[in-house]
C-alpha cells in the first residue's frame, strides 16, 4: 500500500505540472521574447529522471514504525510543496509563464508569498522533491531527488533573476536585498 501512495503522489505531481504547461502555454503574443536558456528543458529532463531513479532506489520493504512515520511526514511535506507552488502561480496570474519571459505590463510582485521568498513556486517544487524523497525512506532516493531538483531549480532561478534584474533594475535589486531567494530562513 505504501508504494501505491507514493506512485499516486508522483503521478499527481506530474499531472499538475502538465496542467501548468498546457494552461500557461510556452509562449504567447503578450510575451516579449523568452530568455529561457534551456532551463525548461533541464527541468523536463532532470525532474522525471530523478523521480524515476528515486523510485528505483527506494526501500519499500521497511515496515518499521519509523519508516512509516517518515513516509507520513514526507507525503505531508510533498503535498505542502504542491500547494505552495500552485498558490504562487495563482498569485502571479497572467504574469506566470512556463518560459522565462516578461509579459506586457509586467509588474514586480513582492506581496503575499513573494514577501517571504523571491521564488515561492520553486520553493514548492523543492519541498515536493524533499518530501517525496523523505517518504521513500531511502537516503539515496532523498539525495537523488534533492540534488537533481536543486540543480534544475537553481539554474532556472539564475536565468530568471538575470531577466528580472534587466526588466526591473533597482526595484528588483532592492527587493532581492531584503527577500530571501528560495528559503524563508536562509538567503541562498
Amino acid at each position: 500500500m505504501n508504494i501505491l501512495i507514493l506512485y499516486i503522489l508522483a503521478a499527481f505531481f506530474l499531472f499538475t505540472e502538465l496542467i501548468i504547461l498546457f494552461r500557461k502555454k510556452h509562449f504567447n503574443a503578450d510575451q516579449k521574447a523568452p530568455k529561457d536558456r534551456q532551463s525548461l528543458l533541464l527541468f523536463w529532463l532532470l525532474i522525471p529522471t530523478s523521480i524515476t531513479g528515486a523510485f528505483m532506489l527506494a526501500d519499500y520493504e521497511k515496515l518499521l514504525l519509523t519508516a512509516q512515520i517518515f513516509r507520513f511526514f514526507g507525503i505531508i511535506i510533498a503535498l505542502t510543496g504542491i500547494v505552495i507552488r500552485w498558490l504562487a502561480i495563482k498569485q502571479l496570474k497572467d504574469k506566470f509563464t512556463v518560459n522565462i519571459s516578461i509579459v506586457d505590463k509586467h509588474e514586480l510582485v513582492t506581496d503575499g508569498l513573494y514577501r517571504l521568498v523571491r521564488h515561492p513556486a520553486y520553493l514548492g517544487l523543492w519541498l515536493f522533491a524533499f518530501g517525496l524523497g523523505w517518504a521513500m525512506a531511502s537516503w539515496w532516493s532523498l539525495a537523488v531527488l534533492v540534488v537533481a531538483f536543486s540543480i534544475a531549480i537553481y539554474y532556472r532561478i539564475y536565468v530568471e533573476e538575470q531577466v528580472l534584474r534587466q526588466a526591473f533594475g533597482q526595484a528588483y535589486e532592492a527587493y532581492s536585498r531584503h527577500t530571501p531567494k528560495l528559503f524563508p530562513i536562509f538567503n541562498f
